[in-house]
């Protein structure tokens, strides 16, 4: 039974010296130096640029088309205000000829039944 028992403080118990093992680690880690060399640097950076311009280019067409739909929309929205001045002065126009029309066709009922 002692065997169990010593062998479970060990299992349970947390090293003690964490931070020397690190600091160790870190300080054996310091001075290493290493190498790298990077293939296809140019051909990316030249890919970079091309997306840049492109990027810049279809930015420039969206602004473009924007104002133009906002000119778009200006012209109709006078154009509709205009047919709409135009139908109602020809309606209002029609109705008072119409009006005329009636009120001289009842007077002229009037002066025929007077002449009867």
């Amino acid at each position: 039974m002692a065997k169990f028992v010593l062998t479970a403080e060990i299992v349970l118990q947390a090293p003690k010296n964490v931070n020397q093992v690190v600091n160790s680690i870190q300080s054996q880690l310091n001075n290493i130096q290493a190498n790298v060399s990077v293939k296809g640097a140019t051909a990316a950076n030249k890919q970079i640029q091309q997306l840049t311009t492109s990027t810049n280019q279809a930015s420039s067409a969206a602004q473009k088309m924007g104002k133009s739909f906002t000119a778009s929309v200006r012209r109709f929205s006078a154009l509709a205000i205009a047919t709409r001045a135009v139908s109602l002065f020809t309606n209002t126009l029609g109705g008072a000829i119409k009006e005329s029309k009636d009120m001289n066709q009842r007077k002229m009922r009037k002066k025929k039944k007077i002449v009867l």
